[in-house]
């Protein structure tokens, strides 16, 4: 109980962390942004997505089941990169500041993504290229505010204390096997995943390969819905045979 609230509150302080977050540059300010770096090359359609973080395309399964597809705010400009070497020279000759040098990732044992990041004035910026074809071009992000650590880190201590305190007081003076012991029991499974999966992206924020950007910390009670929601309602049931139980004696 106390990890599970602990992972809760601590999610509960990255998302108001995340309301500070600066805007995803405009479409005119990006196209300006990548003649900078790519003077001369042409430019595709682009893609925005101005959520924070959510669902693109929502449907009933992936709202009530499962939503794989939960994603960060961006902005996707599709354009040619023919050297990432010139890129990085050209960011830093503008000011940005380089968060990772040229680094390839390989996604399969035919295809690779090569990219570099940067900062700059409240943006971020993935320049990339993929061993496919037509797969490169430059991605916005919003940087990570600066409270939002702090934030969950403070929702977290609470939390392990509040739900220590709740699990106490849940458990108190109990003597044997009790009717409501195994669907609290049976919710704090199910909620184990999902609250690992936070707990660790919390401590250690898993790196994007552009073009996707970094996932929301809470994204672990998102991805695991279904067993989030079905371990909700076994403590829900846990709390009602409590509340009747006490009401008999």
């Amino acid at each position: 109980m106390a990890l599970v609230a602990g992972g809760a509150l601590a999610s509960a302080g990255a998302w108001l962390g995340w309301r500070g977050a600066d805007p995803l540059p405009g479409d005119e300010r990006a196209t300006a942004i990548v003649a900078e770096v790519l003077p001369g090359a042409p430019i595709g359609t682009i893609d925005r997505w101005d959520a924070i973080f959510g669902d693109r395309w929502p449907d009933w399964e992936t709202r009530l089941l499962t939503d794989d597809e939960y994603d960060g705010g961006s902005v996707l400009v599709p354009v040619p990169v023919p050297d990432l070497a010139a890129v990085r020279g050209a960011l830093e000759r503008a000011g940005w500041q380089i968060l990772t040098p040229a680094r390839v990732e390989r996604l399969s044992d035919v295809q690779t993504v090569e990219f570099v990041t940067a900062r700059r004035d409240g943006v971020e910026l993935a320049v990339f290229r993929d061993s496919e074809p037509d797969g490169a071009g430059v991605v916005f992000q919003r940087p990570e505010p600066a409270l939002v650590r702090e934030l969950a880190l403070a929702g977290g201590v609470f939390g392990l204390l509040l739900g220590g305190w709740v699990a106490l007081r849940f458990t108190a003076r109990q003597a044997g096997r009790r009717p409501w012991n195994a669907p609290a029991w049976a919710g704090g499974a199910l909620l184990a995943l999902p609250t690992l999966a936070v707990l660790g992206e919390l401590l250690s924020p898993t790196a994007a390969i552009p073009p996707d950007v970094p996932g929301a910390p809470w994204e672990g009670y998102v991805i695991f819905k279904l067993l989030t929601v079905l371990g909700l309602i076994a403590w829900g049931w846990a709390v009602v045979l409590r509340l009747r139980a006490r009401s008999r004696t």
